[in-house]
């Protein structure tokens, strides 16, 4: 049974997506900012510093998309594309 799924998997042509494209953006994660670093300075009420840090976590996410979406494009011709999905 391993020996035919080997003989099999052989011939395929896999792509990999890298995780640290998508892990890179944990690092300076606006969900961890402190109320009163420069992140944030600009916001005067706690309820402004909040819409700032949601505005940054959505442009997180839609540049996280963009680049898995681009990779995807660019693997479309293979046929296997491993993703890791498990980043922090």
């Amino acid at each position: 049974m391993q020996a035919h799924i080997v003989k099999q998997a052989s011939s395929l042509r896999a792509g990999y997506i890298d995780p640290f494209w998508i892990s890179s953006s944990i690092f300076n994660e606006p969900k961890c900012w402190k109320l009163d670093g420069e992140e944030l300075a600009v916001g005067k009420t706690i309820e402004e510093k909040e819409v700032i840090r949601k505005e940054a976590i959505r442009k997180k996410a839609y540049m996280v998309a963009a680049r898995i979406s681009k990779a995807l494009l660019t693997l479309q011709h293979n046929d296997m594309i491993w993703i890791p999905y498990h980043f922090g």
